[in-house]
């Protein structure tokens, strides 16, 4: 009874724990990606490195917003477009980690 007690115990722990981790990671990826894909126009930070990259600290616009323009891009303001070249939740996990560079 005891060792039966013990193995679901441990299981239940393994459940928790790895539950845990994946949100971490899921963290991890946004930044990753923002830096990955991002971060050469708008900076580590959000402080625009090149000429009409918005600066994305000062930022105001909307989720919906921000949401259109990383998928269709601007020509106007020189943003590609990311439509083909993420997935939904990476668009989204990207709308979150930009307004979360806000001050």
């Amino acid at each position: 009874m005891l060792l039966r007690f013990s193995l679901i115990l441990c299981f239940l722990s393994f459940l928790f724990f790895s539950c845990q981790n994946k949100s971490a990671s899921k963290e991890i990826n946004s930044k990753h990606l923002y830096d990955k894909e991002c971060s050469i126009c708008h900076g580590t930070e959000g402080i625009p490195s090149i000429k009409n990259a918005k600066n994305l600290q000062k930022s105001t616009i909307t989720e919906s917003e921000i949401k259109q323009i990383i998928l269709k891009g601007s020509l106007q303001m020189g943003m590609p477009s990311f439509e083909n070249r993420l997935k939904i939740s990476e668009v989204d996990s990207l709308v979150a980690y930009v307004k979360s560079l806000r001050k």
